[in-house]
């Protein structure tokens, strides 16, 4: 049965009207006869309803990324994604962290400090048996009496290695000093009787007092703030000096 509305169109045979869909219209020519009419009609109107449902259901493509969005797409979540996957230190890991540090400070510090104390000793006395070689090796080129003399007669404020021309045991103007020597910090230096100031080589290589006797004597080195083993140089008549390493039970 036809529609009111078709039924005004066929009564306008003839004559152009709209083929109506929706929103689109489409011009046609309604031949006069009703019933080819009507199947103008209906082809137009199946025309207009393909093309609808094309439009309608149109095909899903892949989103395509181009420049910048080629090489970083879009992460999935957004910023709460990265908040999610973000770590970092918490309190009680620098806690346990500066503890760990603060102990291992305290086990190393007095271990360095002894090992700085051994070597200023260690090397306190190197320079010491040094000096008394290089005194014994110039009174024999030399052909003159050398002293190995503690400076102001303590060992411990370092010595001086000078040609002793007029045999007073003192460094006079005009007399070669062939070294001058300073004693490391802390480091305390102190010799017995014999050798309490003074070491006097000979010519002949022997160490004589000023009295003409045999020199023999011990150098005591010790380091003031430490218990490390104590160093001494032994001196023999023969003028010649050997080190040894001693019990820190032993007073310096």
């Amino acid at each position: 049965m036809m529609s009111v509305e078709l039924k005004k169109l066929i009564a306008h045979h003839g004559t152009p009207i709209f083929c109506m869909h929706g929103a689109r219209r489409r011009l046609v020519h309604l031949p006069a006869s009703p019933a080819i009419a009507v199947d103008a009609y209906v082809t137009c109107l199946a025309k207009f309803a393909n093309r609808a449902t094309a439009i309608k259901s149109p095909v899903h493509e892949q989103p395509r990324y181009t420049g910048l969005q080629d090489a970083a797409p879009p992460m999935q979540g957004g910023i709460n994604a990265m908040q999610t996957h973000a770590h970092g230190f918490t309190l009680l890991d620098l806690l346990i962290t500066i503890s760990i540090s603060i102990l291992l400070t305290a086990i190393g510090i007095p271990a360095f400090n002894s090992n700085l104390q051994e070597q200023r000793l260690r090397q306190a006395s190197t320079n010491l048996f040094a000096s008394a070689a290089l005194a014994r090796s110039e009174a024999a080129k030399r052909n003159r009496p050398v002293l190995l003399r503690a400076r102001n007669e303590n060992w411990s404020e370092g010595w001086d290695v000078f040609v002793d021309l007029n045999n007073n045991a003192n460094l006079d103007t005009g007399e070669p000093l062939i070294i001058h020597q300073d004693t490391p910090d802390d480091v305390i230096i102190k010799g017995n009787s014999p050798v309490a100031w003074y070491v006097r080589y000979t010519p002949t290589g022997r160490a004589k007092l000023l009295g003409g006797a045999f020199q023999a004597g011990t150098l005591t080195l010790c380091h003031a703030r430490t218990t490390i083993d104590n160093r001494k140089l032994i001196l023999s008549p023969s003028g010649r000096i050997r080190t040894e390493r001693r019990a820190t039970n032993e007073s310096c």
